[in-house]
């Protein structure tokens, strides 16, 4: 989950099929004329001042979430059935995370951003970036771990571990890695500095830019976590996302005394 913010203009995906001929004004969805189908992906994109979409690029990105989403669909059944997509042109580099990075915002809403200056274009960002980012951002909508109605408590502990099940998630599914969240030696004296934070710990701080100096410290460590998790217990990345938050700590061989990860009332 990386932000930036912007506005809209529209496009329908159905399943894997575009739906053409709408038409919609700047920050308007499309009216369906149509019954709408059991699985739809409802796909807005946003240009930057200074660069905009091609038909093609549109055309292409449709394409490469439309296959994401199925294949997501058929391995997490509880994906949502209809998902609100805005897709946002950048253009700031983000060669970092293969020229496209996302946020699920809300239950069945994610946000992908798209950097126009990514080596070999749009099209090479959509393969790279948003395909990773596509399998990586409705993991969070099939766990319920979304910015707004999140299922789940504060805590940087909370966050790591839903954070590496969908990255390890992703690595393993889209066919594409983020070499960005590879892990160092000390990872696990990482993972001790995160059990050892109050509730309150600054999220920015942990999950992306610490003061030290260290980068995506929780990011690497999540990661690092459900690996060791899924090597000490045998099980699957599809197996562990059942499993609760703290038992993947445990797995993963580490004290875990803390309550429950999820908000009061959410189902385990």
């Amino acid at each position: 989950m990386i932000r930036v913010m912007a506005a809209s203009a529209a496009a329908l995906v159905c399943g894997c099929e575009a739906q053409e001929g709408r038409i919609a004004g700047q920050g308007e969805r499309p009216v369906v004329a149509q019954t709408a189908p059991a699985q739809q992906l409802d796909i807005a994109f946003v240009d930057s001042d200074g660069a905009a979409f091609s038909e093609a690029d549109k055309d292409y990105i449709r394409k490469v979430i439309a296959q994401s989403a199925q294949a997501v669909r058929r391995l997490l059944p509880d994906m949502p059935r209809n998902v609100m997509i805005d897709i946002e042109m950048v253009d700031r580099d983000l060669a970092v995370v293969g020229g496209g990075t996302g946020m699920a915002g809300a239950p069945g809403e994610v946000t992908f951003w798209v950097s126009s200056a990514y080596p070999g274009g749009v099209a090479a960002a959509a393969d790279n970036g948003v395909r990773y980012t596509a399998f990586h951002e409705f993991h969070h909508l099939s766990r319920g771990w979304t910015v707004q109605g999140n299922s789940f408590r504060r805590g940087i502990d909370i966050a790591i571990i839903n954070e590496g099940l969908a990255d390890v998630f992703a690595e393993t599914y889209s066919g594409r890695r983020s070499n960005s969240l590879d892990y160092p030696q000390e990872v696990r004296a990482w993972a001790a500095e995160i059990l050892a934070l109050p509730e309150d710990a600054d999220y920015h701080h942990w999950m992306n830019e610490h003061p030290d100096g260290r980068m995506a410290i929780g990011y690497r460590t999540g990661r690092y976590v459900i690996h060791e998790a899924m090597q000490k217990s045998g099980k699957s990345i599809l197996e562990l996302g059942d499993v609760p938050v703290g038992e993947i700590w445990r797995l993963a061989g580490f004290d875990y005394d803390r309550p429950s990860a999820l908000q009061s009332g959410a189902p385990e």
